[in-house]
């Protein structure tokens, strides 16, 4: 439903679109946003530059839907900034932009658009992708300040498109989508081509997936440990489960894991570590392991005390784990004990 009261900007919007820009305008960044309702400029017609064409199209906007306001919601929320724009649509155009008059910030987009390109791409993340790619625009300030390189600041709102779209959970793949799609083969005045574009695009999801490991996590311990103990499975295990784990050499041949302990319980019967992508066979990035030594094992008291000063948050570990334990059954899945422990000399993560 369109509501009655209308908003009347004083100057005709020149635009930056998702996938080939015009050139930004001048102007100083106001805090006042616009209003959900119907929007109308003085011209009769609001024009900008298309992904390849030049645009013009009726200067009545509606309220966008609402899907496409939760898709907004949920950028501005993974971005960490408040939303300072409104978003709308106008059909019969083929096109997303954002725009900046001087007071007002907004973005405009085509649903038809986004229906064709979650078809020809076949993800949704490609309207995801496109909204972020203008987001981009706004949140950087691109809509308002004079910029010469506008294949850099193109670059600039897709390298945030990916960064944003690691976040919200989408593979790289389903961020270049989009692009991909929509992109031109050749650099126009505006736009670098997509093979740029896309390089752009990963180089945020990857900049955003090193954070996401690298980030969080305990600073080495400065305790000097120097305990060259190396904890093996007949050391970890009870006799009743070593001996079982022996004889069928479970984890002979399983990869050596990487990572940094977090948490370590009060008294030592688990700890959480946070896993290295890059050397890691393990679906998950951070571990919950259970330590099985008891009585029954053949770690000594010694060893014991050494134990748990290795098991310290920030202690960088080369460790192997075993999922359940003998006659556990169907209960052990997804409990993943230690067999194999010793700390990383000079460790480089």
């Amino acid at each position: 439903m369109k509501l009655n009261r209308k908003i009347t900007f004083s100057i005709i919007l020149f635009a930056t679109t998702t996938l080939n820009s015009c050139q930004t305008s001048n102007g100083n960044s106001g805090d006042n946003t616009v209003t959900q309702t119907e929007v109308e400029t003085t011209s009769n017609l609001l024009k900008g530059c298309g992904f390849n064409s030049f645009v013009e199209v009726e200067n009545s906007f509606l309220p966008a839907e609402e899907y496409v306001q939760q898709i907004v919601r949920n950028i501005v929320k993974f971005a960490g900034l408040p939303s300072n724009f409104s978003v709308y649509q106008s059909e019969n155009m083929n096109n997303a932009f954002a725009a900046f008059d001087g007071v007002n910030r907004l973005i405009v987009y085509d649903p038809k658009l986004f229906r064709n390109v979650e078809v020809g791409s076949s993800t949704y993340w490609s309207s995801v992708s496109i909204i972020a790619h203008e987001i981009g625009h706004h949140l950087s300030g691109h809509t308002f300040e004079q910029v010469g390189d506008n294949h850099g600041v193109e670059l600039q709102a897709d390298k945030f498109s990916g960064h944003i779209l690691y976040k919200m959970g989408a593979s790289v793949e389903q961020a270049i989508a989009a692009i991909k799609f929509l992109g031109s083969v050749h650099d126009s005045q505006s736009h670098p081509n997509k093979d740029r574009r896309i390089k752009a695009i990963m180089e945020g999801w990857n900049e955003a997936q090193s954070q996401r490991y690298n980030g969080a996590i305990p600073a080495t311990p400065s305790d000097n440990y120097f305990i060259n103990e190396v904890y093996t499975q007949n050391m970890l295990l009870n006799s009743e489960h070593f001996e079982y784990v022996e004889y069928r050499e479970y984890g002979e041949n399983d990869p050596f894991e990487f990572g940094v302990i977090t948490e370590v319980d009060n008294d030592y019967s688990e700890f959480k570590i946070r896993l290295l992508k890059d050397n890691t066979s393990f679906y998950e990035e951070d571990l919950t392991v259970f330590v099985d030594a008891n009585d029954g094992s053949e770690m000594c008291n010694a060893c014991w005390r050494n134990f748990q000063s290795l098991l310290v948050p920030g202690r960088r570990l080369k460790l192997k784990v075993l999922e359940g334990l003998p006659g556990g059954g169907t209960s052990g899945i997804g409990m993943f004990y230690l067999i194999h422990a010793e700390q990383v000399k000079n460790p480089t993560f």
